[in-house]
């Protein structure tokens, strides 16, 4: 049998969890571009290690990409039941 309430916390918690690590990502402008043309440019690298570290700060597991200025973050959580 399955708790119905428990499945949904958890997804619900798991795309809390992948928004808050895209929006690390974004953040991640690359400052020398800005700083010469004052257009935001994503750095992808720090992008992707910014997204990783907050999955990693909150013991979460999931993949991130990076594309262009759109970072994209999934995440696995199992719930007991």
């Amino acid at each position: 049998m399955l708790d119905g309430g428990l499945v949904l916390a958890a997804k619900r918690r798991a795309a809390n969890e992948a928004e808050a690590a895209a929006r690390a990502g974004a953040q991640q402008v690359n400052i020398d571009i800005y700083r010469s043309s004052g257009r935001f440019v994503l750095d992808p690298a720090r992008a992707r290690a910014a997204a990783v570290a907050y999955l990693a700060a909150t013991g979460d597991h999931g993949t991130v990409s990076v594309s262009g200025d759109r970072v994209a973050v999934t995440v696995q959580i199992t719930q007991p039941m």
